[in-house]
């Protein structure tokens, strides 16, 4: 009972195994390259060797007569270039310190130095400078020989300085690349940190601060390392820049491609220039507003993903599961890794294996993908050491979310292989976003709202925000795009939900006189000022509705997701309760694309996406994403968006005056709360949507009570009760008689009072 976790794994031995082979190497190394250093330093050609007779009786080198002898036979065989091999042993050396294994192109590369340097020190320098020994010792002179003999001495030159140049390139060259993509990312994050300070707006605080905060999204902001650019960015050049070959410092200049044609404006200048602007549709905030993308770091180091194949290998001998290993996929947070059973071999040996193997590989879970797509393969995705942060900055700068073209166009973040992911959301064409508190769910929000903000203007995109926590969106108050304040009260929030869907049924009678079937072709049929703006309704929290008015929020919230598609309004929910009473089957149905961020048990995750897998993500920003039209799960790693950024995009277009768009007025009306006693509804007003409809009703059915409208229409009394009111009023019902129902004095089969 009393045995420690790594005794129950059969490879537990391995890990120390390896780690004390590889101390052992790294110390016979250094203790060899110290040897060579003072015998060759103190080596003297008077000096008896086994190759040297002497009239001397004792050696004048440090390291006695095996030193005299390996620094007599080493300027024998290679001359000058005798400390050639002290170089190699050198780099041997430092690459095992690093804890990483030493290619083969290393080993390739000093062997074309050890002909080509020697053989030019023997053409080079005259035999009076390296007497008694020859300049190139025994190995330059044989090659330099054949090459003069068949090229002469200028040929010779210029054969063996190509393969010292080929030695050099593969030995240096990859180390030479990572120290320039190190230096100038380090010049590209000081020119974004330049450019931020000079185009903030006076009083703004400056991206680069250490005190400002961050929605962090670990635990344990230690082991967080920052995410590395992304190779998918295409950037593209001023044409009196040059092409890409022309080399220089232009990266920290580069601009973004926008494939679909829309330009971003310059930044904004300082001095409020744009403030009390109505209508400036052609503003966009400066990319300046986001925090630099971090110089690229390695999440998973060679050294990691050969141990754990390795160990992957060995654990499926152990437990009995023939196949081989077929490389490996690293990512910002997991690593996949490829196995290939053996033919005949039940894909559940594998998956059955799933605690064992965390245990084994001492990670809290493993997430196996059976099969990988486009493979007869199973992918084990295993956490890496360290977690790469995903700049939001990075992914809005992506070619993959460029290409959308959509003002819709939603930055995600990465999936497992590093790759910057974006959807659009009019595709979608609504989204569940679910998870338990503080894995990342309220930052995705943050995300995909400024995903917008950088990419559409008020005349394209317009927002109803409805927030019961009263936090989440309190900083996006202010922004042009809103349609009215943040709703904070579930009443009047039932109100808005209401309202939208009459705005719904105006768009399709709109599109219906124009003879199209969407929003999209609508703009095609009708000139641009006739347009009208995408609507996007984002809920945090959705449970809080739910368990207060579900009787008149769901109705609603499941007619726009039936319907509201084609009219250019979309659905965003978001809950951390996710519950089969909060998100019940007919919301779950409508709402195609879904996802998942950490919960706490498999029930959850079913409740979300209808299998399980959820429970085994690692938090702050892992999740699983169901994409539209498809059962298949994708795993993503959310892009983070720090405070700062979120403040600097709002106070960017805090100076734009809102639109002016008299069909969305009735949206962004105030609305009354009611009191204590109040059921949710709106204070009814001469106009009464539902009026006409109430009349139509109780001529209908030939009777009338607060009841039959209450339950016909799924609303409170106190709007029941106005509605009998005012039919009363204008003589349309009688007076009260007891408890039996009002009598219809007019029975005319009409929409409504004439």
């Amino acid at each position: 009972m009393g045995m420690a976790p790594e005794s129950l794994s059969p490879l537990s031995g391995n890990v120390h195994e390896k780690r004390l082979g590889r101390y052992l190497r790294l110390t016979l190394g250094t203790s060899l390259l110290i040897f060579l250093a003072l015998s060759l330093a103190t080596g003297h050609p008077g000096d008896p060797s086994l190759f040297t007779v002497s009239s001397r009786t004792a050696t004048q080198n440090l390291m006695g007569d095996a030193g005299a002898t390996v620094s007599d036979f080493l300027r024998m065989l290679l001359g000058a270039g005798a400390w050639l091999p002290l170089l190699f042993l050198g780099q041997v050396v430092w690459i095992e310190a690093m804890e990483r294994t030493v290619p083969i192109r290393i080993y390739g590369g000093w062997a074309l130095a050890l002909i080509a340097i020697p053989s030019l020190l023997a053409g080079a320098l005259p035999s009076s400078w390296t007497s008694p020994y020859l300049p190139g010792g025994s190995t330059g002179g044989v090659f330099y020989g054949l090459a003069v003999r068949h090229l002469n001495p200028a040929g010779a030159f210029l054969f063996f300085l190509t393969i010292l140049t080929l030695a050099i390139l593969t030995v240096a060259l990859p180390s030479l690349h990572a120290l320039e993509e190190k230096l100038r990312a380090r010049y590209r994050n000081r020119r974004h940190t330049a450019n931020s300070t000079r185009d903030m707006p006076p009083g703004t605080p400056s991206p680069s601060r250490p005190e400002e905060g961050k929605l962090s999204l670990a635990a344990d902001p230690v082991d967080i390392v920052p995410a590395s650019s992304s190779p998918s960015v295409r950037t593209v050049k001023n044409e009196d820049e040059g092409g890409p070959d022309d080399g220089g410092e232009e990266d920290g200049d580069e601009e973004p491609e926008y494939p679909s044609g829309k330009e971003i404006s310059p930044a904004r200048p300082s001095g409020g220039q744009h403030k009390g602007i109505r209508g400036d549709t052609a503003f966009r905030p400066p990319e300046a507003v986001m925090d630099p993308v971090p110089p690229p770091n390695e999440s998973s180091s060679p050294q990691f993903l050969n141990e754990t194949e390795r160990t992957l290998a060995e654990f499926f001998r152990t437990y009995g599961v023939p196949g081989r290993m077929a490389g490996s996929q690293p990512g910002p947070v997991v690593t996949l890794f490829e196995f290939h059973p053996a033919p005949g071999i039940k894909v559940n040996r594998v998956t059955g294996l799933s605690n064992e193997l965390s245990l084994a590989l001492k990670v809290p879970h493993i997430h196996i993908q059976v099969p990988i797509p486009g493979k007869s393969a199973v992918g084990l995705e295993i956490p890496n050491p360290r977690r790469q942060v995903v700049v939001f900055r990075e992914i809005f700068q992506s070619s993959s979310f460029r290409a959308i073209g959509s003002p819709l166009a939603l930055a995600l973040g990465k999936n497992i292989s590093g790759d910057p992911v974006a959807f659009d959301l009019a595709r979608m064409p609504h989204l569940l976003i679910a998870g338990a508190t503080g894995t990342g769910k309220s930052v995705c929000m943050n995300v995909l709202v400024a995903s917008i903000l950088m990419n559409a203007g008020p005349d394209e995109v317009r927002f109803l925000m409805i927030d019961p926590k009263r936090l989440e969106f309190a900083p996006y108050e202010g922004i042009p795009h809103l349609l009215g304040p943040v709703v904070t009260e579930p009443r009047i929030a039932a109100q808005k939900l209401r309202i939208l869907n009459d705005e719904m049924l105006r768009r399709y009678d709109l599109m219906k006189s124009a003879g199209v079937r969407n929003i999209g072709e609508f703009r095609k049929a009708v000139p641009k000022d006739e347009w009208f703006p995408y609507i996007v309704v984002l809920i945090d929290e959705l449970a809080d509705l739910m368990l207060s008015l579900k009787k008149d929020v769901e109705p609603q919230i499941i007619r726009l997701a039936q319907m509201a598609r084609a009219s250019g309004i979309h659905l965003v929910l978001a809950t951390q309760r996710p519950s089969a009473q909060v998100l019940t089957g007919l919301i779950k149905a409508n709402i195609p694309t879904k996802i998942a961020f950490q919960v706490t048990t498999q029930i959850d995750s079913r409740v979300i996406l209808d299998q399980g897998g959820a429970e085994l993500l690692l938090g702050a920003g892992d999740m699983l994403m169901r994409p539209p039209g498809t059962d298949a799960l994708r795993r993503l790693h959310g892009a983070f968006i720090s405070e700062g950024e979120v403040h600097r995009i709002v106070e960017s277009w805090s100076t734009v005056a809102p639109q002016e768009d008299p069909p969305l007025d009735r949206i962004s009306g105030t609305m009354v709360a009611g009191n204590d006693d109040s059921t949710g509804e709106e204070i009814v007003e001469e106009d009464d949507s539902l009026y006409p409809e109430a009349v139509q009703l109780v001529r209908r059915q030939r009777k009338a009570s607060t009841s039959l409208i209450q339950r016909h229409f799924r609303i409170g009394y106190n709007r029941a009760a106005r509605l009998i009111e005012r039919m009363e009023t204008e003589g349309i019902i009688g007076q009260q008689e007891g408890s039996r129902p009002r009598p219809v004095l007019d029975r005319k089969e009409s929409n409504g009072p004439i």
